[in-house]
């Protein structure tokens, strides 16, 4: 008797452990840190901030939550190294100084890598707003997607520059939970009769395993 009660326990132990759940096989994975902070600046060491002044951008985005639907690639049309120069100018001067007034952005990746922030991701910006413009499916660009520089004329970037421009883009679309039919429009669909940024470089080498990267 004393050896069917063992035996019955021990099939009992037995099954007990075939119904427990298994072990993960890895770690679960840590949630990634806030890029932005509640005003739309980035607190991270990859950025730079050098804010320009209030004639360069709108209030506020028109959205209905004050966060871009979208993002509009661009590139400078300048030489590398002059990243800094045109954040800065835009730092010292208002717009109203030039004529014609040029155009504003939020954030430019220069080839260096670094990334340059202009203005808050809540604020709008005068980067594809010309009278020739086409309206996007989700607004006008000026007020409701963010204008992202890349330094140069299209026709090569750098390493570090693609490294940072995609970092960039996965924080911006994983903060604001931009869709992804909408986190790459190209400036010169919005502008064809002007814009030709930003290139068909960066749109078939880079673009798509940018937004693979981010909403990976």
């Amino acid at each position: 008797m004393t050896w069917y009660w063992l035996d019955r326990l021990r099939e009992y132990y037995l099954g007990a452990l075939e119904r427990a759940p298994e072990p993960p096989l890895v770690a679960p994975i840590a949630p990634e840190p806030a890029v932005f902070d509640d005003a739309g600046w980035a607190a991270d060491s990859r950025v730079l901030r050098v804010p320009s002044r209030r004639s360069w951008y709108y209030s506020r985005l028109d959205t209905p939550n004050g966060l871009p639907l979208g993002i509009t690639a661009h590139y400078t049309a300048t030489d590398p190294g002059t990243a800094m120069g045109m954040a800065v100018r835009r730092r010292d001067h208002d717009r109203k100084e030039f004529d014609p007034p040029p155009g504003s952005w939020h954030f430019t990746v220069p080839q260096s890598g670094q990334v340059i922030q202009q203005l808050s991701i809540r604020q709008g910006a005068f980067h594809a707003g010309s009278k020739t413009a086409r309206k996007l499916p989700i607004g006008w660009a000026n007020h409701v997607t963010l204008g992202i520089e890349l330094e140069g004329y299209g026709t090569k970037f750098s390493e570090h520059q693609i490294e940072m421009a995609s970092w960039l883009w996965r924080a911006i679309i994983r903060h604001a939970h931009i869709l992804r039919e909408h986190a790459m429009y190209q400036h010169s669909w919005i502008d064809p009769g002007r814009r030709r940024d930003p290139g068909e470089v960066f749109m078939t080498q880079h673009a798509p395993k940018i937004l693979d990267h981010a909403y990976s």
